[in-house]
């Protein structure tokens, strides 16, 4: 009975404290994401200061990366499909992918039909604003799959851009 009640005990105990971590990450998010739309401003603002390299350009599509001397400061990559131009914008920061916006717009009526922002932190994803400006549930399996892919991507985006 000792050992049924401190197993009990323990869950409870552990529960709350992996549930009140996560009301603080949650209740960070605002701030954390304010911080980070602060970077990208700042890289914005000096756009024109920085080494823009053409990595591909078709009549289909464009990839520029933005230079501070040797740092990598943003990807842009727009992309014709299927009657849409998807507009990518990836931003780093001390190496690491902080922020990824995608706006896709329609090429005739030039409305945008999509737009999401997803907000990184120490290489993972912190938040997701989707479509209706909402954010994802980082518990879905929807976040963890975005999550994985955007992290592998953001390295191979990395790579590709240094080459």
């Amino acid at each position: 009975m000792k050992k049924i009640t401190f197993i009990l005990f323990a869950n409870i105990l552990l529960t709350q404290i992996l549930f009140s971590q996560d009301d603080v990450m949650i209740e960070n998010y605002p701030q954390q994401m304010t911080e980070i739309d602060k970077v990208v401003s700042a890289i914005k603002s000096k756009t024109a200061t920085f080494k823009k390299v053409e990595k591909a350009k078709t009549q289909e599509a464009s990839k520029f990366i933005f230079l501070k001397e040797k740092e990598l400061q943003f990807i842009t990559v727009k992309q014709m499909e299927n009657g849409l131009e998807k507009n990518v914008e990836w931003y780093f920061s001390n190496g690491s992918l902080i922020f990824s916006e995608t706006n896709w717009i329609d090429l005739i009526s030039k409305k945008v039909m999509a737009h999401e922002k997803q907000y990184l932190k120490n290489g993972t994803l912190l938040c997701w604003l989707d479509n209706e400006n909402k954010l994802v549930d980082p518990i879905s399996p929807e976040f963890k799959e975005v999550d994985k892919r955007i992290q592998t991507y953001a390295v191979k985006l990395k790579d590709e851009a240094m080459k």
